[in-house]
């Protein structure tokens, strides 16, 4: 199940570096108080929310974005890279 939460390569990254820290995008059910108050208080850091599309930027350990995949209310995890325009 968790698998179709992420790329991967991604996957494999996460867990082959489980201290290292990655820039994120997390798809979620609702970008609310309550789903940014559960993230912070595992230590992940969360640069900012997104509603148009729920999503949460954070930055976390491999580790802390290997938990997520289990939580239901999880529906996409991503790597947060720079958007260029032509």
């Amino acid at each position: 199940m968790a698998e179709t939460k992420i790329d991967p390569k991604l996957a494999a990254e996460l867990k082959s570096q489980p201290d290292a820290q990655f820039d994120l995008l997390v798809t979620v059910q609702h970008a609310d108080d309550q789903t940014e108050k559960h993230l912070t208080s595992q230590g992940i850091v969360v640069r900012r929310r997104l509603r148009l599309v729920p999503t949460v930027a954070i930055t976390c350990s491999g580790d802390q974005a290997q938990e997520l995949l289990g939580y239901s209310w999880v529906e996409q995890i991503e790597r947060d890279q720079p958007v260029h325009t032509m």
